[in-house]
């Protein structure tokens, strides 16, 4: 091998080694830009002595910022909702479904998973984007005034290249059991 197909050699190498660097960060910088944001909402209740209003999450996101096809966590402990039973009567039976409203939204924006870890009065369920639902029982002896129902745990993850920024909405419906 000549001295010239040496250095011709050397240079394409390089080149190559260059434009791997640049092409691998630019990739770098989208992979971690792209994150997951999300936040919880509230929908409508209808049960006559249960007064349900919104949790106080403190302006907090749901789901914390995560990079796309990476596992991310959720920001806990995280108030969904209250519940009084101030007008409710006495010894009543009731349930409280949670719903995740927007499950097939959240798959179309490119989520593949998402588990909630709900807590209510004692109680503890899991929503996920399979089951789209929690369900509470409790009657009105069972509260101590103001309850709140919040996401104690979880975790969710995107597809490795999707663009996720889909709210995660809930709905709440209070009824007589």
């Amino acid at each position: 091998m000549s001295k010239n197909t040496k250095k011709k050699n050397a240079i394409r190498f390089g080149a190559i080694a260059i434009a791997i660097l640049i092409v691998g960060g630019a990739f770098s910088v989208w992979a971690l830009s792209t994150q997951a944001e999300a936040s919880g909402t509230i929908g409508e209740v209808m049960e006559d002595g249960i007064e349900v209003s919104p949790g106080d999450d403190d302006g907090t996101e749901l789901l914390e910022d995560s990079v796309a096809g990476r596992p991310g966590t959720v920001n806990t402990p995280f108030e969904l909702y209250t519940i009084d039973d101030t007008d409710a009567l006495d010894g009543a039976d009731y349930v409280a479904i949670v719903y995740l409203v927007n499950g097939a939204e959240l798959m179309d924006e490119g989520m593949r998973y998402l588990t909630l870890d709900f807590e209510f009065n004692g109680q503890e369920q899991t929503l996920t984007l399979e089951n789209g639902r929690v369900a509470f029982e409790f009657t009105e002896g069972d509260l101590n005034g103001e309850e709140s129902v919040e996401i104690t745990g979880g975790s969710y993850g995107s597809h490795p290249f999707a663009e996720f920024n889909e709210d995660v909405e809930f709905v709440i419906d209070v009824e007589g059991a």
